[in-house]
């Protein structure tokens, strides 16, 4: 009798709901990770967009003063674009904002397919690329901070950037030595973004 009673007290309605929180907590944390890999993806081509954009504008005829000015209006890009994220707030859901940076960020590459580029061009391309590199952090952060409520894996993002745009200056470094110019570079640029958001977007429609 003491082995029945356990045996359906095991199957009480209680602990069937224990038992689906804690497999949709598994599921989570799992889906969690996916997030984080598909940031360590998108950065593995930010790594090498960190590690040559000056160099592709001194290729491209830039003047080294004028890059300064165009990674100084980068960085102030970025400010704005952390401003315009958060006063949308979710305004525009997930789906929308995450293919929104694919398209700009493409958009900025396919700008730099040039062997000469003419300064605004590239002043364009660099402000353009900056704005929505920071304009996507926030929504990276939400998606993951959704599959981990404790906060244990949106702790792990920061490491997950540097080691992305670790890998990915060498992996840069590697395609660039393999190759001649930088389109060869641009092309892992647009498919690693492309790569980074349908993850993103295959987490979203499987929530």
């Amino acid at each position: 009798k003491s082995t029945t009673a356990n045996s359906d007290e095991t199957y009480t309605a209680e602990n069937l709901i224990k038992i689906a929180s804690t497999d949709s907590t598994s599921a989570s944390i799992r889906s969690g990770y996916f997030i984080l890999l598909g940031v360590f993806v998108l950065y593995l081509g930010q790594g090498g967009y960190t590690t040559f954009i000056e160099r592709i504008g001194v290729v491209g005829g830039i003047e080294a003063e004028f890059i300064g000015y165009c990674l100084a209006a980068s960085t102030f890009a970025g400010v704005i674009a952390g401003l315009v994220a958060g006063f949308q707030s979710g305004k525009l859901g997930m789906r929308i904002p995450l293919t929104l940076v694919f398209i700009g960020q493409s958009i900025a590459v396919c700008l730099l397919f040039d062997s000469f580029i003419a300064p605004f061009t590239y002043m364009a391309a660099v402000v353009l690329y900056n704005f929505f590199w920071t304009y996507v952090v926030p929504y990276h952060l939400s998606l993951i901070a959704q599959q981990n409520r404790a906060g244990r894996l949106i702790a792990l993002a920061p490491a997950v950037q540097g080691a992305g745009l670790s890998v990915g200056a060498g992996f840069a470094g590697a395609v660039l030595g393999a190759s001649e110019g930088f389109n060869s570079l641009f092309i892992v640029m647009l498919v690693t973004g492309l790569l980074s958001l349908l993850m993103m977007l295959w987490i979203i429609q499987s929530a």
